[in-house]
């Protein structure tokens, strides 16, 4: 090989050959990395938003539940006595609802409305999702009165959810326990029942 020839085949393995070179690759590698935790992220608080947004709609559309549940109690009565019962000013927020009587519970489908210890639940607590709990709204005059000669009750109900949930500190997982005010997101709701 001539010394030209020589020269000439260094030049050409030294000539840097088209390409990407490694702090490129982890550029691109880091960007793309990022650009899939941000969305991630992002579909995680959505799925999260959509399933709170939909148990909002439920707890909305509570209130004409609720207003059947109460006025089937003052028609077997014949009286507002035991909505007057139910019927309160708010609660203390740190008691527990199991042993409340004055609270009501729903199911999440909206299908179900009865006290804690009511017939119409099964003996699974996840099936009172909705916790109920009823104040009266004092108008003034007898006819809203907590009396006998009332012949109307104004009410607003305050429907949080969830009403219970996992009890992290117990080494059994299907534990559950009351849900904190501080976790429950809510609804208010208004209505009246007559005699």
């Amino acid at each position: 090989m001539t010394p030209k020839a020589n020269r000439a085949a260094r030049r050409a393995a030294c000539t840097p050959v088209p390409g990407f070179s490694l702090i490129e690759v982890i550029a691109a590698i880091a960007l793309f990395a990022f650009g899939v935790t941000t969305l991630t992220g992002l579909l995680t608080a959505s799925v999260a938003s959509t399933g709170s947004t939909t148990d909002a709609s439920l707890a909305a559309h509570l209130g004409d539940l609720i207003r059947i549940e109460l006025q089937t109690r003052v028609a077997r009565a014949g009286s507002l006595e035991p909505v007057n019962v139910l019927l309160r000013a708010p609660a203390s927020p740190f008691g527990d609802p199991r042993t409340d009587s004055q609270l009501l519970f729903a199911s999440r489908d909206g299908t179900t409305v009865g006290s804690y210890a009511d017939p119409v639940w099964d003996d699974h607590l996840l099936e009172r999702h909705f916790v109920i709990e009823l104040v009266r709204l004092d108008l003034g005059g007898p006819a809203n009165e907590g009396s006998e000669s009332a012949f109307a009750a104004n009410y607003f109900a305050v429907v949080r959810w969830p009403a219970f949930g996992p009890e992290t500190d117990s080494t059994q997982p299907e534990r559950i326990k009351p849900a904190l005010r501080g976790q429950q997101e809510a609804v208010l709701l208004t209505g009246v029942i007559t005699r």
